[in-house]
């Protein structure tokens, strides 16, 4: 996970153009339409391989669990990607979406305990 999501937090974090890429990327990958299919074309060979590489590590983990985890992880990312200033407020300054660092620090543990709750224990995936 952190090969996959820090290098582009680390060149948020360096540069406000890719900021602006990253909420960009943010934005194409909730929306429909023109949006979706320019999202398939630039990324879906970057995706199969990750996907890919999670059936390796996770060789006895249902399909349906490996493309959830896949969902989840980028659902998670590229939420974090748009810096919407939602933790802001909730949190009343205490979080910031545009402390890309702290996010490239949190992120590829949450999101490793849930793909491992998910693949490497298939018979508990449903309890929580």
């Amino acid at each position: 996970m952190e090969a996959f999501t820090r290098p582009c937090f680390e060149k948020m974090a360096e540069d406000q153009g890719w900021r602006n890429y990253m909420e960009i990327v943010a934005y194409v990958n909730s929306s429909h339409g023109f949006m979706h299919t320019l999202m398939s074309e630039t990324f879906d060979a970057v995706s199969h391989e990750l996907i890919a590489d999670m059936k390796k590590i996770f060789p006895d983990a249902s399909i349906q669990e490996i493309y959830w985890s896949y969902h989840f992880l980028t659902g998670a990312f590229t939420f974090s990607l748009g810096q919407t200033g939602r933790i802001d407020k909730l949190s009343d300054g205490l979080c910031a979406s545009r402390d890309v660092l702290a996010i490239a620090e949190r992120l590829p543990r949450v999101i490793a305990a849930g793909i491992r709750a998910l693949c490497a224990h298939p018979n508990d995936a449903g309890k929580a």
